[in-house]
């Protein structure tokens, strides 16, 4: 009877294990991903793309399609000053 709770013991460490490493090697994935984040520049008058403050935009739709050209989207910032 000792004999087989022993196994039974060492089969569910064995399992536990297994189930630890997975989640732990699972979750690197979904985490390592950083959001983006950019300042823009919007001025009455400006006549630049946006994306310095010596170049700024002259309306927000300009700063956004700057947004965009870089490739910022869902989950990322953008400061629009």
């Amino acid at each position: 009877m000792k004999t087989m709770k022993k196994k039974v013991c060492r089969m569910l460490s064995i399992l536990l294990s297994v189930a630890v490493m997975i989640a732990v090697f699972s979750i690197p994935a979904s985490v390592t991903a950083v959001a983006a984040t950019g300042n823009y520049y919007v001025q009455y008058g400006g006549t630049g793309d946006g994306r310095s403050i010596g170049s700024p935009a002259r309306s927000v739709k300009t700063a956004i399609a700057s947004i965009n050209a870089d490739g910022l989207g869902a989950g990322d910032t953008a400061n629009i000053y």
